[in-house]
């Protein structure tokens, strides 16, 4: 039941990451990601130990403004370049 819960965690961060570029637009993104999920382990607060909600809690804005790095430093694949656009 646990890593289900991680899986969720991952595609979530995996969503937010091609859309943010700026570094105040990934900390808005991971914020937006906390808020959404605070409600959730509120309710999951007695059937998990605090390890587990404070590690996923604690790792939604960082983890997300990382992978909008990531995302916003990498070529989309299949997209075409500039070149190929314009000829």
């Amino acid at each position: 039941m646990g890593s289900e819960r991680y899986a969720v965690g991952a595609r979530a961060h995996r969503r937010c990451h091609p859309l943010p570029a700026a570094t105040a637009d990934r900390l808005i993104a991971g914020l937006i990601l906390l808020a959404l999920f605070i409600p959730q382990h509120i309710l999951l607060w007695p059937k998990f130990p605090v390890w587990y909600h404070l590690t996923f809690l604690l790792s939604l804005v960082p983890l997300t403004s990382a992978g909008g790095t990531m995302a916003s430093r990498a070529p989309m694949r299949g997209a075409p370049t500039l070149e190929q656009a314009t000829s």
